[in-house]
């Protein structure tokens, strides 16, 4: 069902593709330099998205339960933070990673772990957020019992109410040239990992505060 959805919304894009490539086509006969590199650049980033949902899409579908391993949360949330620091300070976003001493031992794909914490990071930069926030601990929940949590906040832009239903669907986004896929594959993963991608409301002044609950390992 996921990889039918996702295979659905790259043939729309590669539609509009190829439909701005018509369009770019009429910009070469009336020879209009400016109107000419605004379609290009339209055409580059549809293009460059189709690319990350592509690979996003085959990574998902490329492993099997067979590479479930455990993991330490805390460990992999460092990790994933370490390497968006980079992307933060390009887009001027401060990233503070609060990781608690709790017990984190998750039996998961390491590859889904990383790509739902990369897709919660990429989502807080592309709001226009000046600071996230990643605190790491134990939650209840009520059908996992006690369970590891990740919550991801932000300052950004926030959520518009009128989306909050329809976060996790495919399709779902504000973003100009964007497939709205995002939060969407991050709740596949989620679930496919025995556990759940929320969104938690509006953070304090703003922003947007979305938790990832995983199970912890059967004899922890």
């Amino acid at each position: 069902m996921v990889f039918a959805s996702c295979a659905h919304q790259m043939r729309t894009g590669l539609g509009t593709c190829h439909a701005m490539a018509s369009n770019l086509a009429q910009a070469l006969d009336c020879r209009n330099k400016r109107e000419l590199r605004a379609r290009l650049d339209e055409l580059q980033s549809r293009l460059n998205e189709l690319d990350s949902l592509l690979h996003a899409t085959m990574d998902m579908f490329r492993h099997s339960t067979d590479d479930v391993e455990l993991v330490s949360g805390n460990e992999e949330a460092a990790g994933v933070a370490a390497l968006w620091r980079s992307v933060g300070r390009a887009t001027r976003c401060a990233l503070n990673l609060r990781a608690e001493a709790v017990r984190d031992s998750l039996a998961v794909r390491r590859t889904a772990l990383r790509e739902m914490l990369s897709i919660l990071l990429q989502n807080a930069c592309e709001a226009d957020a000046r600071s996230v926030v990643v605190t790491t601990d134990n939650s209840q929940h009520h059908a996992l019992g006690t369970a590891f949590c990740v919550r991801v906040e932000d300052d950004g832009l926030g959520v518009d109410p009128m989306l909050e239903d329809k976060l996790f669907e495919p399709s779902c986004t504000t973003k100009a040239g964007k497939l709205g896929l995002g939060l969407y594959v991050a709740s596949c993963l989620a679930r496919e990992s025995g556990g759940e991608l929320s969104y938690d409301g509006a953070a304090e002044g703003g922003g947007a505060v979305f938790a990832l609950t995983l199970p912890l390992r059967g004899d922890e």
